[in-house]
């Protein structure tokens, strides 16, 4: 009996409990995988894909011509699935990752534009990172740049990205640019603060905490502001909310990094001081002018000596006030 040409020709809920009866056979998935892919037997594949659990070899073969098949799916067809969440997406939240099949191009587009505009599509926590392992290492490495770009300029949500994503897109094997940086600070950082949406401040604290560099390769006005426009934004919320409290936590955080990161601050605070004496005084600046300025609990001296038009920093130098 050609059992195939019956599970072809039946539905997927009767092609599973026929299947029961011949995967036992020896060429049961040798004659299953010189047949066409079909789509709609996905439900079936599912189920053989569990059945076949304690025999790896066939398996391994059935899975591997699955994806074989699927990376010939175009971008619209991904994309639909995702939306609708059918056969297929319940497939591929079935996957493992065990034996190392993976996803393209197509995909990884569909996957992206699938986050940005139905962000609902993976609202059971892990799904968003299982879809997102599944892309081919060449093609995470884009839409992860995509992806990080997305957060500078987001007038939606980023909680779902920042939580499933954030170790991914953040991990410190990934170099951050000062300007990209900035963008992230001054445009996603901000953004989120003033939508003062609890769970999307919890996932802002998470990714300060992973790359605190974001502190100190950031431009001093725009952390500045951050920080005032987090300052405001707490005063305002209600005392004893859990939204004030989760305000606070950045806030410590945010305050506790600038703390660790004094010299940073001690040269950006110079050269903020050499700014303002240029702006606000056209007399002449006297040689070895000691500037001084408190930062947190320490005082700034800053010396200086003249060349020319130009005055130099000479040294930088964090005392306690009571020594000097």
């Amino acid at each position: 009996m050609d059992y195939f040409t019956s599970i072809y020709n039946i539905d997927p809920d009767e092609a599973i409990s026929l299947s029961n009866k011949f995967c036992d056979s020896n060429d049961f998935v040798e004659n299953l995988i010189s047949r066409d892919f079909s789509e709609e037997m996905i439900p079936l594949f599912i189920y053989l894909l569990k059945i076949l659990d304690k025999d790896k070899d066939k398996r391994t073969i059935l899975k591997k011509w699955i994806f074989t098949h699927l990376t010939d799916f175009n971008k619209k067809v991904w994309k639909v699935s995702l939306q609708k969440r059918d056969n297929l997406y319940l497939f591929l939240k079935k996957l493992t990752l065990e034996e190392g099949h993976f996803l393209g191009l197509e995909y990884a587009d569909a996957l992206l534009d699938s986050i940005k505009d139905y962000p609902s599509g993976f609202s059971k926590k892990g799904d968003l990172l299982k879809f997102f392992n599944i892309i081919d290492a060449p093609y995470k490495k884009d839409i992860s740049q995509n992806l990080r770009q997305y957060l500078t300029y987001s007038d939606n949500s980023i909680t779902l990205i920042l939580d499933e994503l954030a170790s991914e897109l953040f991990s410190e094997s990934v170099a951050l640019t000062e300007e990209y940086i900035n963008q992230l600070v001054n445009g996603g950082f901000s953004k989120i603060v003033d939508r003062s949406d609890e769970a999307e401040l919890e996932s802002l604290i998470k990714v300060l905490s992973l790359r605190s560099d974001i502190v100190s390769n950031c431009n001093f006005d725009y952390w500045n502001t951050f920080i005032d426009r987090l300052e405001k934004r707490y005063e305002d919320t209600e005392d004893g909310t859990e939204l004030q409290t989760i305000y606070f936590k950045l806030k410590e955080l945010s305050t506790n990094l600038t703390e660790k990161l004094k010299y940073k601050g001690l040269k950006w605070t110079g050269l903020r001081i050499l700014q303002r004496v240029f702006k606000s005084t056209s007399r002449r600046i006297p040689r070895n002018y000691l500037y001084e300025l408190f930062w947190p609990t320490k005082r700034i001296c800053i010396k200086c000596r003249l060349r020319g038009n130009a005055v130099l920093i000479v040294t930088l130098v964090l005392t306690e006030s009571s020594n000097l």
